[in-house]
């Protein structure tokens, strides 16, 4: 036995973990462990890539043999309880994570406001869930993304804290995904190909502190895609990002240039393009100066930040308007004129494509009997009628057998006038040289939830993610 030796070894296993080789620094902390058992540090550390690679009991086990070796080592009993609080939740066991939570010291440590944040969302507690998961991000902003283990070039995800809704993820260990406000960047990269990290925008020290490492980067992908809620979060990325010299997918300032209103008012200068006038509307005052615009009713509200359908109400008189902004307690929404877009046949089609490095790729065409329509409304109708799904297969397998090279072009002057690495597009056709655009932003995501009944739209998500992952690896090789 050599306690020098199983120092040397502990100090290498810190050494390969801190550069992601956590296979080699289990090997050496093991090594450590053969030559001295008593090792405190080694049994931690070993507990800390074991933790890191899912082995959750065997963390706890080596955390609880360094807490015997080394009882005055807070640190080390803080590990112990967060793993414990870990296995507790992948157990679905909230009251009990949260015992162990509240117990834990110091207060404010950021893995301890993490799961605080993942047992109070699966209890119920949204608000609270979103307090302790902000104040977490803000404290501990950079880190690798959880489900990444790719060796290639590092990209960077950026993220923001303001408006926090989120879903736990809990299969074989504790994360969760981020909902609305973003482009679900992990859904269409292959992150086995990639070094993935996360970065959460804040106004925090920490995120400055953050801010001095991203030279290192390969790429940086901007996921905040909605200025209406993430405004201040995209100004101070925008800030942050002045003077480093790295590919930027996404640039904040054109992506705060993507409110309904913004977009609505450029789009209406495309030729080609159709784009019923959206106006922020707060208050009476406001609903009195749209009204007298003369933009007419019915007319569409959305609140803020709305997507899917959410929240969206076709209302035909001014005092139902005037009811709804009341309801809304002074909340801002989003007004525009509805346009009636039936075809011929009676029925409602809104085709979606998304524009990544100018290429112009559909994914698909819902066709319903109602105006409101979302991926969802394909069930009502779609699903038993073989004529329109036939209608969706040729549109997504060859979109200019329905496009015209006049609805091309207009797509590709909504580009020009954006200025978006990636971005999608909902419309239907408005004539033969016209799109009646319903929004263009760069939160759009791709859905598979419906391949079961709809098979044939498996490949065209296949296509917009391989487009995706050229324009990733097109930014790096070109640096």
């Amino acid at each position: 036995m050599s306690i020098d030796q199983a120092k040397k070894l502990n100090s290498r296993g810190n050494a390969l973990a801190r550069e992601g080789y956590l296979d080699e620094a289990i090997t050496a902390y093991r090594q450590a462990l053969e030559q001295d058992p008593k090792h405190a540090l080694a049994h931690n550390n070993l507990a800390n890539a074991l933790k890191e690679q899912g082995q959750l009991q065997a963390s706890i086990d080596h955390y609880r043999r360094a807490a015997e070796l080394a009882p005055d080592r807070p640190e080390i009993q803080l590990n112990l309880g967060l793993a414990v609080a870990q296995l507790r939740l992948l157990d679905r066991d909230c009251d009990a994570a949260m015992a162990t939570l509240v117990a834990l010291k110091p207060a404010d440590h950021p893995e301890r406001r993490f799961y605080l944040a993942m047992a109070r969302k699966l209890a119920g507690d949204n608000k609270g869930a979103a307090d302790d998961l902000r104040e977490a991000l803000r404290r501990r902003p950079l880190y690798p993304h959880a489900t990444s283990a790719g060796s290639g070039p590092r990209v960077l995800l950026t993220y923001s804290t303001d408006r926090l809704d989120f879903e736990p993820m809990l299969d074989g260990g504790v994360s969760f995904e981020v909902r609305g406000g973003h482009f679900s960047a992990p859904a269409f990269l292959a992150r086995d190909r990639y070094r993935l990290h996360n970065l959460w925008v804040s106004d925090s020290r920490e995120f400055q502190e953050a801010v001095r490492h991203l030279a290192g980067f390969d790429v940086i992908v901007n996921t905040i895609a909605d200025p209406e809620i993430n405004a201040r979060a995209l100004g101070l990325l925008n800030d942050a990002l002045v003077d480093i010299d790295v590919p930027v997918i996404n640039r904040p300032q054109q992506v705060l240039d993507t409110t309904r209103q913004a977009i609505s008012h450029r789009l209406q200068e495309i030729p080609g393009v159709v784009s019923p006038r959206t106006q922020q509307v707060r208050g009476s005052a406001d609903l009195k100066a749209w009204a007298g615009t003369g933009l007419g009713l019915p007319a569409l509200v959305r609140p803020l930040g709305s997507s899917t359908g959410i929240g969206l109400e076709k209302i035909s008189s001014i005092p139902a308007l005037q009811d709804r902004i009341d309801r809304l307690g002074g909340r801002t929404i989003n007004l525009c004129p509805f346009v009636d877009f039936a075809s011929p046949d009676g029925l409602y089609r809104k085709y979606r494509v998304f524009v990544i490095d100018g290429n112009v790729l559909p994914e698909h065409c819902v066709i319903c009997d109602d105006w409101n329509v979302h991926s969802s409304s394909r069930m009502k109708l779609m699903r038993a009628s073989a004529t329109l799904r036939q209608e969706e297969q040729r549109f997504v397998q060859d979109p200019w057998t329905i496009l015209s090279e006049a609805h091309l072009e207009a797509i590709r002057r909504i580009h020009a006038s954006l200025g978006l690495d990636y971005f999608g597009i909902d419309f239907t056709i408005a004539s033969e040289r016209e799109l009646l655009v319903f929004e263009a932003n760069a939160g759009m995501r791709i859905n598979p939830d419906y391949l079961s009944d709809f098979p044939y739209l498996a490949a065209p998500i296949e296509q917009i993610k391989r487009a995706c992952n050229q324009m990733l690896l097109n930014r790096v090789t070109a640096r």
